[in-house]
């Protein structure tokens, strides 16, 4: 994701909707897809592969990637936890 013209976390990103939810484990249609990881990034340092959901930040729900961006921004510097769901499977 890029804010401010700089990579924060580092993915290009995708909201899903009920068809990608249900393709990805997620039917309610909320979390974000990952489709690209920028190399040398944070998230690419912290294992983020595309094609990865991301349904939660720091334990909050996900929605969409404006809530994404959103929370990411209000986070204070440091380590944030991101789950994901790769394969069907949760992960942080």
């Amino acid at each position: 994701m890029v804010l401010g013209g700089q990579p924060r976390l580092g993915v290009e990103i995708q909201d899903l909707d009920s068809d990608l939810g249900s393709y990805f484990n997620r039917a309610d249609g909320k979390g974000v897809l990952v489709l690209h990881v920028v190399d040398d990034s944070p998230a690419k340092r912290a294992g983020l592969r595309a094609g990865d959901v991301i349904p939660e930040l720091d334990g909050k729900p996900v929605e969409d990637a404006d809530d994404l961006r959103r929370m990411l921004r209000e986070h204070d510097a440091g380590t944030v936890r991101v789950g994901l769901i790769r394969k069907g499977t949760r992960q942080t």
